[in-house]
């Protein structure tokens, strides 16, 4: 919507409003939760709604960004289409190594190694995740949000 009122209402160019777009784009997740909470909704079926589609405005803003970044660089459709790409594909395996691999591996390690082995694995594994997003093309601040999702879903 950002995106269209600059670009058809005040006449600025597509890049130019793409950018504005994405900058203006990302939704507070702390903010909604804390006025949710507040209000004593937080923990109801609408007030997780919310929280859910703060976040996945957040990865949808990231991507923006990721696309914002590759216009400034010129080249042809490939630039272009390459982090929208990158993007979907890191996300989505990002989402099934936190669902079904790492949580077992996880769990097998806080019991070896105590729970402070899992800090020091969130942190690894979000460099790791925003240097390959990044290696692809995408944006390295959506490599960290896939990198922590495995230390965010909950166990059996």
């Amino acid at each position: 919507v950002i995106f269209l009122a600059f670009y058809l209402g005040w006449g600025t160019g597509y890049d130019a409003a793409l950018s504005l777009g994405a900058a203006i784009a990302p939704t507070s997740l702390g903010f909604s939760a804390q006025l949710l909470k507040e209000f004593g909704h937080l923990d109801t079926p609408h007030g997780q709604f919310i929280c859910l589609v703060a976040v996945m405005d957040d990865v949808l803003s990231l991507m923006l960004l990721a696309e914002v970044k590759a216009l400034g660089g010129g080249g042809g459709a490939w630039t272009l289409i390459q982090p929208i790409l990158a993007s979907l594909l890191s996300v989505v395996l990002g989402l099934a190594l936190a669902v079904k691999v790492l949580p077992p591996l996880l769990a097998r390690l806080t019991q070896r190694l105590g729970a402070r082995a899992i800090v020091l694995c969130l942190f690894a594994h979000c460099f790791f995740w925003a240097w390959a997003c990044f290696a692809v093309g995408s944006s390295d601040l959506l490599g960290t949000f896939v990198g922590a999702l495995p230390f965010a879903v909950e166990g059996p």
